[in-house]
């Protein structure tokens, strides 16, 4: 009868093989279906095999001793033969320690192996954690299909999942500016002196002049910006025994990864909208900034291509570093927009290749610092040529195992030293009459909530 079995479940092992090597044959293709179809009947042939050859979870319990998954009846412990699985996971971390120095040297050695072989007392130790990984028993709820038992080796993935959080702005494409102090003085040409003639030729008065007559004096106009550098930082803490049951050995880097980008992500929010200038940097399109040009919005709660031509139309393109920052939630109506008809715009030619992320030559930044849908700024056409940004110190990681020594705490602290402001403090325009600009335009567009009457 055993042997019948034996012939049995090898039969239908054999089957399930068969088709995981034509499943694993990279010259053969198949359709979804097929794929599904063949998937199942692996499946199938291996839960033949393991009934037929008696690998059931109460035969699987039993075999362990019945400790892992269900209570040993009162009385009853190692004089029954069941086994101590604390205790073997307690004998089995200390080789761990011996062999590896812990259980980060574990992993690192078992992703090296192929690399740098294992020792022998190594590799002894590597195969027991085999073994009783191959032998636990992992309890589900007693409603699912198995009856609430399976039998699976316990894993766990040797990386942190995690959100990459750095967040598009200004400061992405702004002049950067090097600083060795806690300001910096940049001197500018002034150029948008309004009760000038021409304001963007204010360097000199030209014109036609007579043989032997007078030429027209004028004097250029130089203004300076005072950028201050600010100081920012954050601080974090992890337990030493977590970071010592860290299997992945990611903890350290990724809570420096996560919180170095929150606060890369907090400089550039005042960089982009929220600085006020006052007591921190002044932002590109906070409305402090007067070189800010509000465009009026011709329907609320939307953006239509009449708001995106007026944008456009009136926006410094000088230099190569314009972007449209655009918050998430206005994609979907920029997506939408339409020339003609039916016709959607030219940078997203149909929906199945990834759009080319491009409005009038323009590149388009999603921008989660940007407000969102019917908001002042939900979309903002910018020039980072025109704004500084000045870096007295890049972001520093520092880490101390003694500041908490006593509560078994390494902490971890964050800072970096920075700041930003516009360059220009006006709008620009070429000409100008009385008191007023023709045809004024600004490194800084936004769209205002404010609507057309």
């Amino acid at each position: 009868m055993l042997n019948q079995k034996s012939r049995a479940g090898g039969e239908f092992r054999a089957k399930a093989e068969a088709i995981r090597a034509e499943l694993l044959d990279e010259s053969k293709t198949f359709t979804k279906e097929e794929l599904e179809q063949r998937s199942a009947q692996m499946i199938a042939f291996e839960s033949r095999a393991a009934m037929v050859a008696g690998f059931t979870p109460d035969e699987e319990i039993e075999s362990q001793g019945g400790a892992l998954g269900r209570a040993a009846p009162e009385g009853e412990g190692e004089e029954e033969g069941v086994k101590d699985y604390a205790a073997e996971m307690d004998k089995l971390s200390k080789r761990v320690r011996r062999a590896f120095g812990g259980p980060n040297g574990y992993l690192l050695t078992v992703a090296k192996r192929n690399q740098e072989p294992m020792t022998t007392a190594q590799m002894t130790v590597h195969r027991a954690l085999q073994d009783l990984f191959k032998r636990s028993t992992i309890i589900g709820t007693g409603s699912d299909a198995s009856g609430g038992e399976f039998l699976l080796p316990l894993q766990q993935v040797a990386s942190i999942f995690s959100v990459e959080n750095v967040v598009a702005g200004i400061m992405q494409v702004a002049r950067r500016f090097p600083v060795s102090g806690r300001t910096l003085r940049i001197p500018y040409l002034v150029q948008s002196d309004v009760t000038k003639t021409r304001p963007g030729a204010g360097i000199a008065a030209v014109t036609i002049v007579a043989e032997a007559g007078d030429k027209p004096e004028a004097e250029p106009t130089f203004a300076q910006r005072l950028l201050t550098v600010y100081k920012w930082a954050a601080y974090s803490e992890i337990g030493d025994e977590t970071l010592a049951d860290d299997l992945t050995g990611q903890l350290a880097s990724t809570l420096q990864r996560v919180v170095g980008g929150q606060v890369m992500n907090e400089m550039n929010d005042y960089f982009t909208i929220t600085g006020s200038g006052s007591s921190q940097p002044l932002g590109a399109l906070n409305d402090n900034n007067a070189a800010l040009l509000k465009v009026t919005r011709e329907t609320a709660n939307t953006i239509t291509l009449n708001d995106i031509f007026n944008m456009y139309s009136k926006h410094t393109f000088t230099g190569t570093n314009s972007v449209w920052l655009v918050n998430r939630t206005a994609i979907p109506t920029l997506f939408g927009l339409k020339l003609t008809g039916n016709t959607l715009v030219t940078w997203l030619t149909d929906l199945h290749n990834k759009p080319q992320m491009t409005l009038l030559g323009v590149p388009i930044q999603i921008s989660d610092l940007m407000p969102p849908l019917g908001s002042q700024s939900d979309i903002a056409l910018v020039n980072g040529d025109f704004y500084a940004v000045a870096v007295r110190e890049q972001l520093t990681v520092e880490s101390s195992i003694h500041y908490k020594f006593k509560n078994d705490v390494t902490s971890y602290r964050f800072h970096a030293r920075a700041g930003g402001i516009p360059i220009p403090t006006g709008f620009y325009a070429y000409k100008s009459t009385g008191s007023a600009f023709i045809a004024p335009h600004s490194p800084f567009v936004t769209l205002d909530d404010v609507v057309t009457s």
